[in-house]
This record gives C-alpha cells, sequence and structure tokens, in this order.
C-alpha cells in the first residue's frame, strides 16, 4: 500500500505506467471521481498521451469540503462488497484504516480551481448527476467553464455514482463523445458566468416624482412613517380586485409581467426587472395575463395602521 502521502502526480505517474506497458498511442479515459480527477492530471502532465476524457463527478472543489477522516467500520456498513474486495487486493489488508484516513486528509486538504483546470486541452466530456452531494452540479458548471474545450451533460435523477442511477443518458452521452472525431470536438460556445463585481455597482431603476400613469405624486404624509416591503406572487392569469391607494407605493417585477389597469381603461405593463409606482387615490387593479407566476416586490410608505389598499 506504500508509505508515501498520496499526490495528484504520484497518480498519474501510476496511470502512465500502466499505459507504458499497453500502447504509447494517445487513449481515452473514462475517469469517475477520484479518477477523473487523476484523469485530469495526467492529462496535464503527459497531454500527448491522452486523447479525450470522460469524466463523471469531478469538479472545482474547496478546501475542507470533505471530512478529514472516515471510519473502515462506516464504510463496511455502506458497502461491505467493496471492502470484501479490498481487502482480497490490498497487499497489507491491516492497514485499510490507515490508507482511508491519508486518503480523506488528502481530500480534506485539496483545493481545486482554475489553474488546475485551464492547462488541460484535450477534449473532456463532464457528466454529473443532478442530485451529487459528492460533486454538487454548480462545482461541475465552474469546471466546464474553466476547461478549453469542454462540453457538460447533467444525469437527471442521479446521484454521484451517475453512471449506475441513470445508465441510459450516462452511457448514450459517452458512446457519443466517444465515436466523435477528434477534428469534430471543438470547444462549446459557453455563456460566461459572471464574476463578482471588484467595486460597489449601484443601477438606478426609478427615480420620478410620478405614478404609472403619469399623475403627480402628492406629498408625503405628515407624522410618524409605517414603511412595509412584501413578496407577492401571483397565479398565472390572475386578475386583483379593484382597489386604490391611499399612501404612495411602489414596486419592482422580479418575474413575469404585471398590467395595472385604471377603471377609465388605462393601462402599462410592468416587465420583469422593471420598477414601478402606484397611482394614489385613484381606482385601479393588476393582472398576470401570462401561464407563468408573477413575482413583484412592493413597498408601501403608510401611518396609523393604515391599509395598504382600500379595495372598491
Amino acid at each position: 500500500m506504500g508509505i508515501k502521502p498520496l499526490t495528484f502526480e504520484q497518480r498519474a505517474n501510476d496511470l502512465i505506467a500502466i499505459l507504458d506497458q499497453i500502447s504509447k498511442e494517445p487513449v481515452s479515459i473514462f475517469g469517475f471521481s477520484d479518477g477523473a480527477y487523476a484523469a485530469y492530471k495526467l492529462a496535464q502532465m503527459y497531454p500527448e498521451r491522452v486523447e479525450r476524457i470522460v469524466s463523471i463527478g469531478a469538479g472545482t472543489l474547496k478546501k475542507g469540503f470533505f471530512g478529514p477522516d472516515i471510519k473502515l467500520e462506516d464504510i463496511e456498513k455502506m458497502d461491505a462488497k467493496y471492502i470484501n474486495q479490498l481487502k482480497l487486493l490490498a497487499p497489507q489488508p491491516e492497514r485499510l484504516q490507515e490508507f482511508f484516513t491519508g486518503y480523506m486528509q488528502f481530500w480534506h486538504h485539496m483545493e481545486i480551481e482554475r489553474n488546475f483546470f485551464t492547462s488541460i486541452k484535450c477534449p473532456v466530456l463532464l457528466m454529473v448527476g443532478d442530485e451529487d452531494d459528492h460533486a454538487p452540479v454548480h462545482t461541475v458548471m465552474e469546471a466546464f467553464e474553466m476547461l478549453p474545450n469542454s462540453r457538460i451533460c447533467v444525469i437527471p435523477k442521479a446521484w454521484h455514482t451517475a453512471f449506475l442511477d441513470n445508465p441510459q443518458v450516462s452511457w448514450s452521452a459517452t458512446i457519443q463523445f466517444l465515436k466523435s472525431e477528434i477534428s469534430d470536438l471543438k470547444p462549446s460556445k459557453k455563456v460566461t458566468i459572471e464574476t463578482c463585481p471588484k467595486e460597489l455597482q449601484k443601477e438606478v431603476l426609478l427615480t420620478t416624482s410620478k405614478s404609472w400613469d403619469g399623475t403627480d405624486l402628492p406629498d408625503y404624509p405628515i407624522g410618524k412613517p409605517e414603511f412595509h416591503l412584501i413578496k407577492y406572487t401571483f397565479p398565472p392569469k390572475a386578475i386583483l380586485s379593484k382597489h386604490h391607494h391611499i399612501f404612495m407605493s411602489g414596486g419592482y417585477v422580479l418575474k413575469g409581467e404585471l398590467t395595472l389597469i385604471k377603471e377609465d381603461g388605462i393601462e402599462k405593463t410592468i416587465k420583469e426587472g422593471e420598477a414601478f409606482i402606484e397611482t394614489v387615490d385613484s381606482i385601479h387593479y393588476g393582472e398576470n395575463r401570462l401561464n407563468i407566476p408573477l413575482i413583484t416586490v412592493n413597498f408601501y410608505a403608510s401611518q396609523n395602521n393604515q391599509p395598504l389598499s382600500n379595495k372598491d
């Protein structure tokens, strides 16, 4: 079992030693979980030996994501057959607990980020189960963005062992990738993931002294104010009852479209990402004319426990 601490370089060199006995030609590698990381490292260190990689459950990784240790008996409870096989194959089965402790220490302290992926030039098919909690989907999506030549397949109804949980989808994607000519495996067009801004960013959504229908807003109420901020979710095709507001209010459409209609027929549709100021003392109602839920965030400036709106 060896006495040296586990490293990616060690695993890549173990792989190349095996490949040297089989073929000197570039190979396609199917890597699952930590095996996928070994394939990544092999492609970094020996790019001329790796034609393409199929990776399952291996994305970016933050230090401390995995715990520092695991007990052999706990693994045995989860998968007795696996431990029995290890005991038969391991040259020193009495050291299995030592092996797993070192293995978990390696992953506990490991951090895998951009510089790990950007140097891999061969085509990579990334696959991940949509229920994977060992390599969550967002971490594999990050790796997809960082790899120069990659494509991604999220396997539905599948955990970390996606190729076992949903073999039909997993193997269909794998076979298509492996049968493709290298010349056809061009880098996919990727939608850029927005990075965190380096400084404060401000977007003025609305500055006005008028309500959505063009009417001038009244003066602020005199007295102690009472402020309300409320999130509303309206079902598809919802029609609100007629009402009016006695204080200033407004809102922002998070999702969908809100159509506001006055008694005289004047109307305005507020689209997703737009802000609006309500009318004051003017009877109106709202509609969700789409087949999807409408979500808004509304603010109300009232006082003395006055109602936010009065039905008409």
